[in-house]
């Protein structure tokens, strides 16, 4: 692990710096506050740091101000060396952001000690965010298919529409449904099923962009939100989409051949995402009373009467 050591006696920072990589550290040595502060918040900054209380340009009170005013970056671990041992100064240096102090002269067995001990709280903060992170994933992701579950596909929905709107760009709403996905469950079982809504669901994944969203709506339906894709261009992305799945071969016990009924409805600029998720519902439907393995796209003005079926109080 690399530990800043920051002094602005050269020989002082050389002689930790010799110590603590005996122990297994390596030291990066700076001689003023400046410099310090600046590996601190540099990108791939030390996570452990030894500061003199004393150094041109800033101390290492003032370092500590600084650096934790910036919680956005991951956390350093300070030790604050000074020759002062009253306990008012120690308060100060603790208030200020220090996380430990040591008082010179700097007895190495006391450091060692120390920085184990900082080392210990980071290892320990690196597992918590781990966990935190596993957390989230498995709170916002279908267990099955990996993608978006249907809340945070809602969400994620909520949060384009709010972005185009403000910033007047298109926006398209697909629903995809797997068509005669009860006969393949009937025919080859339900493990072979969720298999095949496993490879389905990674198709699609494949043929989105990087800022696109999908997510499993629910059973064998997903719901797809491109953003910046208007009226004229959905219809191509939606045939996209079905042609992709309609040309794999699901290899599993047997090979299956998979198709998809999509319905989609690009933004008018007035509509709630809700209801661009009726109206795509409703082309989806629509595809699937046309013979399924199709796109469909909403009926014009559609949306318009939505709208006004809700200021008039039906079917709101």
């Amino acid at each position: 692990m690399r530990v800043l050591i920051a002094d602005d006696h050269r020989d002082t920072a050389e002689t930790l710096g010799k110590l603590i990589a005996c122990e297994g550290y390596e030291p990066v040595i700076v001689t003023n506050g400046l410099d310090a502060a600046a590996h601190l918040r540099a990108p791939e900054a030390p996570r452990l740091a030894v500061l003199d209380w004393r150094m041109p340009g800033l101390s290492g009170v003032d370092i500590c101000r600084i650096i934790r005013k910036e919680s956005a970056r991951p956390y350093a671990y300070v030790i604050l060396v000074t020759g002062r041992g009253e306990k008012e100064d120690l308060i100060r240096g603790l208030n200020a952001g220090a996380d430990d102090y040591l008082v010179k002269p700097v007895d190495p067995d006391e450091l060692f000690a120390r920085l184990a001990t900082g080392k210990r709280i980071l290892d320990l903060q690196e597992q918590l965010l781990t966990t935190q992170h596993l957390l989230k994933e498995q709170a916002t992701r279908d267990a099955l298919t990996g993608l978006l579950n249907r809340r945070a596909v809602l969400e994620a929905l909520d949060r384009e529409w709010t972005r185009c709107d403000r910033e007047c760009r298109a926006l398209t709403v697909i629903m995809a449904d797997i068509d005669h996905f009860k006969t393949i469950n009937d025919t080859h079982g339900h493990l072979i099923g969720d298999h095949v809504l496993l490879m389905t669901a990674q198709r699609l994944l494949s043929e989105l962009r990087p800022y696109d969203s999908i997510g499993r709506y629910g059973g064998e339906e997903f719901l797809i939100v491109l953003t910046g894709c208007d009226a004229d261009t959905s219809l191509g992305s939606a045939e996209r989409l079905r042609h992709a799945v309609e040309a794999t071969l699901f290899r599993t016990e047997a090979i299956i051949k998979v198709t998809l009924s999509l319905g989609i409805a690009t933004w008018d600029g007035h509509a709630s995402a809700q209801d661009l998720i009726r109206v795509a519902d409703a082309a989806l439907y629509r595809a699937k009373n046309q013979g399924r393995n199709r796109s469909v796209m909403a009926d014009p003005g559609s949306l318009t009467q939505r709208r006004m079926e809700k200021e008039n109080g039906v079917g709101s």
